[in-house]
């Protein structure tokens, strides 16, 4: 059966961006919200200690280590008509849902095994969604400037679910009376997600093209997954980029995990965590089209390092003389922070798209599913350890130590949370400056790897 859709390579309209965009919403809720609401829910509500939820979320986390690169290499080896990437998504779609059900309606004498399982079902779905999804679009779009849009389109998506879902306990509060995270509130997060998750597959799946299955010609000997990962021997403009998200992802981390304790005993005003996350993401969401206009001319990479230096610059100024009482005023100032950040959230994924062309050209063959798997990989054990470092460093100083007042660690929290993470973002917008792929250079990329048809071996080739 045939559909309406442009043939892959080509340059898909605005309205196939948008619909290719859909999945990025429900997938946002696994995101932000999800690492501030799930803990708590879990401790205070459901009654499993804090430290055993702690580990279960680590644990669960760990095996992306092996589901990750897992997917993104059969996701690059599947050969079925519907496309190798849509066909893992809509495997995924059903197990996602699946697993949110579990995570967010738990019944009454739920324990630790019911979140562990919950959390790898989840987990294990989003990954079969998410990383066929980054690399269906970085291989179905080539050019250059028309990446950095169906980047900018996807992670404002990206942030419209995470504001969303940052939305809900505020709505929760206003018109139904709850105003803590109960199973009022999870329930809703959870049957918000469970609808649109199968429904934007779907849609995404019926707007924008997918490669068809080809008949294998290579004769090269097959190789295993592990073989794979240790002969990836990735290229330099890829491990930079790498590199770079280490020294951001660290940064961003360790002040995502440091939010509630700024909130609660610097500015002492805990009730504005809510707003702050929405605000800031309210902010990105307008700031993704500026940045992607001004990557047009300054460059992806070299927007991305902007963007980096601005948002440390507004907090540093701004943010950092706050003190109690003054929770507003940095609802306001992280509006602006997130109109900054917006360049480093959104431009990234179409960076490393440019970066696996040319592992292309030096390979041989294109490796979407294994790059963006690496790629989320990164993403995932930088923040685990951004929580691992964070936490102990707040007990170090006595923070559970019942003889310590809480409100004297103030200096510490802040310290953290604006002033720690400083130097790791400024480490990274160097990085990124220095990422040797421009407008220029791509082109020669893509050029010689349409003349040597590298994009139609890579779809051939099972090797």
């Amino acid at each position: 059966m045939k559909t309406d859709q442009p043939a892959a390579g080509a340059s898909p309209g605005l309205f196939r961006i948008l619909g290719y965009s859909l999945p990025a919403l429900p997938l946002a809720v696994m995101l932000i919200p999800v690492n501030a609401f799930l803990p708590f829910f879990y401790n205070d509500v459901v009654g499993i200690s804090a430290a055993l939820v702690g580990m279960i979320l680590l644990y669960s986390r760990l095996l992306d280590v092996i589901t990750d690169p897992l997917v993104g290499w059969m996701s690059d080896r599947t050969r079925i008509k519907f496309g190798r990437r849509r066909t893992w998504m809509f495997i995924g779609a059903p197990i996602f849902v699946f697993g949110a059900w579990m995570m967010f309606m738990p019944p009454e004498g739920a324990g630790a095994a019911h979140l562990f399982i919950a959390t790898t079902t989840v987990f294990f779905g989003w990954t079969c969604i998410q990383i066929p999804y980054q690399a269906w679009g970085a291989e179905t779009i080539t050019n250059y400037d028309r990446r950095a849009v169906l980047s900018g389109m996807r992670e404002t998506f990206t942030n419209l679910g995470i504001v969303g879902a940052a939305s809900i306990p505020i709505l929760a509060a206003m018109f139904f009376g709850h105003d803590s995270i109960d199973r009022f509130v999870m329930a809703m997060v959870g049957g918000a997600v469970m609808i649109a998750m199968p429904l934007a597959v779907l849609i995404a799946s019926t707007s924008f093209p997918d490669r068809p299955a080809e008949k294998q010609i290579s004769k090269q000997p097959q190789t295993g997954l592990l073989s794979r990962i240790r002969s990836a021997e990735f290229t330099r403009p890829f491990v930079l980029v790498l590199i770079s998200y280490v020294c951001m992802g660290l940064a961003k981390g360790i002040q995502n995990a440091m939010t509630v304790y700024y909130a609660t005993y610097v500015l002492k005003q805990p009730e504005v965590v809510g707003y702050v996350l929405f605000a800031a993401f309210s902010g990105v969401i307008i700031g993704t089209p500026l940045w992607v206009a001004l990557s047009k001319t300054l460059g992806k990479h070299r927007s991305v390092a902007a963007s980096l230096i601005l948002a440390v610059a507004i907090l540093m100024i701004f943010a950092v003389p706050l003190g109690p009482g003054q929770g507003w005023t940095f609802v306001v100032i992280e509006f602006f922070v997130g109109l900054a950040a917006a360049g480093y959230l959104v431009l990234p994924a179409a960076v490393i798209a440019d970066a696996v062309d040319y592992d292309a050209v030096q390979k041989g063959r294109m490796r979407y599913g294994l790059h963006f798997a690496s790629w989320s990989l990164m993403q995932k054990l930088v923040h685990a350890f951004a929580i691992g470092l964070a936490l102990p460093v707040l007990a170090f100083f006595g923070f559970d130590d019942p003889a310590v007042s809480k409100d004297s660690l103030a200096p510490v929290i802040r310290m953290l949370y604006l002033v720690a993470p400083a130097p790791l973002y400024i480490i990274g917008a160097i990085l990124f400056w220095q990422f040797p792929i421009d407008r220029k250079k791509h082109a020669e990329i893509r050029r010689i790897i349409e003349e040597d048809g590298l994009l139609e071996k890579s779809f051939r080739a099972t090797g």
